[in-house]
């Protein structure tokens, strides 16, 4: 290992050290190679690797102050890049200067030597170990400065014991990011007597833990945890007799419970009922439910990122509510969720979450069941009643006015055969029993499109002045259809039509997106059901589409590589800084549209995976 000084190691250089030195040298006359000078120095060793750098630390004392801390400052321990001996030999004289240790997997088997390693490590920040050994967890006790710890897949046999972890903790009170993921040894108690000694912790990460409940989860929150076991050392721990202690001591804003498969959807309701400072939520493959999902729209305000793929207890009521309320998400995922419909994008009002920079999304097939058969019975009746009730209130607000116009209430007559009154109100009982042409069903338009329902004085005015400054904004020429829209054949060609303008009606408002993953639509995307809409996404940089019912055919691929006025230039195209285009399964285009759109963009990375030959 390297050699070091037998004084003490020189302090680091700072400005007004380097301003004395050069003094120093000035006033006694003596003159040294500039190559001595610590600013020198600095700049030389910021370009070495490791290797280099312990050879650089053996020209002299000067050298070795510089060179020392940035040696063990990050510490990467792999069984290919280290020798453990002399690691230890090193951290004895050095280990002050430590600051992060990264510990892979195949190093495990040094666990012991490595937890000892760490007691000359006093000013560690941050610890990765995977895979490693629950003893390991023994050395954080002395590690006063941690911040960060990451510990997944950790094992070991202390699942019962759980006063094991709590003196583990109690000197750790500065953590604020913490992964034990995928452990058996986290259960409710241990959660529980982790974020008690680490009241700072802001990123929990515990996907995969199959021993958290529910049941702990609500009492959790609650501050409450019980221990139905008798056990005398339980008695004499002072952070479980304090009362009305919780997570919610803490500074949470990120939390992984993804896989946690045995925290039922009430859980969760207690979680988001208790937090307010949630940003960033994965609830990947867990049983969340619509419920739960609305007590987190009202509560957190500040949510950034969202993941609720393969969540199978959720529909598009919860999710709606979730796009709807949430102004700054940045990034939502609802993909492979088998109750989620393309009602999600149906309705009003529209999505408010106009900052979204990443959307990945799949359906069920409910929407090709509208497709073929329409509205169900039970979706039509539900329609007429909403029509209804809006139909009596118009006719009341309509019979006030005249009131106050005439002066007399007995003079008030009310239009019902009509589609206007003399306000110019639509009537929508009227309107949903129009005669519509061959291929025209009025109510399977609005349950589409949705009824636009009056806004109650208590709802954010913002909202409705977003909507309509993005719904009447001028359009550019790129932002205009293309072609000329050509009238359906058939009433499935009309529904399909219906419900692919709806879904980019609500995708073109989201006009700072990077990323747009669309999947098992089982639709035709092309320019006729409102593909053109997307020209609005100016930043999206990758576009990937799953089980496509149809190719792209020479009309999609000529508005992928057309541009305004005639100009080559990349920022008059649609989608000007897309790079990456995924076709994943289904239909994908022929060798004909290929060379062509790759001849249009050849800065575009396109991917056929597993598509049908055209």
């Amino acid at each position: 290992m390297l050699c070091a000084s037998t004084t003490d190691p020189s302090p680091t250089y700072s400005p007004a050290n380097i301003e004395y030195t050069m003094a120093s040298s000035i006033q006694t006359g003596r003159s040294s190679s500039p190559v001595n000078l610590p600013e020198i120095i600095s700049a030389i060793v910021s370009y070495l690797d490791q290797p280099n750098l312990a050879r650089a630390a053996r020209i002299n004392q000067t050298w070795a102050s510089i060179c020392l801390p940035i040696l063990y400052r990050d510490i990467s321990l792999s069984s290919r890049t280290f020798n453990i001996k002399s690691l230890e030999l090193g951290l004895k004289k050095h280990g002050h200067y430590s600051q992060k240790l990264f510990a892979a997997r195949d190093v495990n088997h040094w666990c012991s030597r490595i937890r000892a390693a760490l007691l000359n490590m006093p000013n560690l920040v941050q610890l990765d170990a995977l895979w490693m050994n629950a003893d390991l967890l023994e050395s954080v006790i002395q590690l006063q400065h941690l911040e960060r710890l990451s510990a997944p897949r950790m094992q070991g046999s202390h699942p019962d014991d759980h006063s094991y972890f709590l003196p583990l903790f109690t000197g750790s009170s500065k953590i604020t990011h913490l992964d034990m993921s995928d452990s058996h040894l986290v259960h409710d108690r241990v959660l529980v007597q982790i974020t008690r000694a680490c009241p700072k912790i802001e990123v929990l990460a515990l996907s995969g833990n199959s021993c958290l409940t529910h049941a702990g989860l609500i009492e959790w929150c609650n501050g409450d945890l019980h221990i139905s076991e008798p056990d005398s050392s339980s008695a004499q721990d002072p952070f479980l007799a304090q009362p009305n202690l919780s997570l919610f001591t803490t500074s949470l804003t990120s939390i992984n419970f993804s896989n946690c498969n045995k925290i039922e959807t009430e859980g969760f309701e207690a979680l988001f009922q208790h937090s307010h400072r949630l940003q960033d939520l994965n609830l990947m493959s867990t049983k969340v439910g619509d419920t739960a999902l609305e007590i987190l729209a009202d509560n957190n305000k500040h949510l950034r990122s969202l993941v609720l793929t393969c969540c199978a207890a959720i529909s598009a009521q919860g999710l709606s509510r979730i796009l709807r309320t949430s102004r700054e998400l940045e990034s939502v995922s609802f993909m492979y969720c088998s109750r989620v419909s393309a009602m999600v994008f149906f309705q009003q009002p529209l999505w408010t979450c106009t900052q979204l920079r990443e959307l990945r999304f799949s359906l069920n097939k409910r929407h090709l069941d509208w497709v073929e058969n329409g509205l169900s019975a039970a979706e039509s009746a539900s329609m007429v009643a909403m029509a209804q009730l809006l139909d009596s209130g118009n006719n009341n607000n309509n019979n006030n006015n005249n009131n106050n116009a005439a002066g007399d209430a007995s003079t008030t007559t009310t239009t019902t055969t009509t589609t206007q009154d003399t306000t110019g109100e639509i009537h929508m009982m009227d309107l949903l029993a129009e005669e519509g042409s061959e291929f025209h069903e009025p109510l399977f338009q609005h349950f589409v499109e949705g009824i636009e329902i009056p806004v109650s004085p208590s709802d954010d005015e913002n909202d409705k002045e977003t909507c309509r400054k993005s719904t009447d904004s001028t359009r550019s020429p790129l932002l205009s259809s293309p072609v000329t829209p050509t009238p359906p054949t058939t009433i499935q060609q009309y529904r399909q039509h219906m419900i692919l303008a709806q879904l980019y009606r609500q995708i073109e408002r989201l006009t700072q997106l990077r990323v747009l993953d669309m999947r098992d639509l089982h639709l035709p995307l092309d320019l006729d059901s409102g593909l053109w809409r997307l020209g609005s996404l100016s930043q999206l940089e990758m576009l990937e589409w799953t089980g496509l019912q149809a190719p792209l055919r020479e009309q999609e691929v000529a508005w992928l590589t057309s541009s305004s006025g005639g100009s080559s230039s990349d920022e008059e195209k649609p989608l000007p800084v897309l790079r990456q285009l995924l076709i994943k399964g289904g239909c994908g285009m022929s060798n004909l549209e290929r060379a062509a759109l790759q001849a249009g963009r050849p800065e575009l990375d396109l991917q056929l995976i597993q598509v049908r030959e055209m």
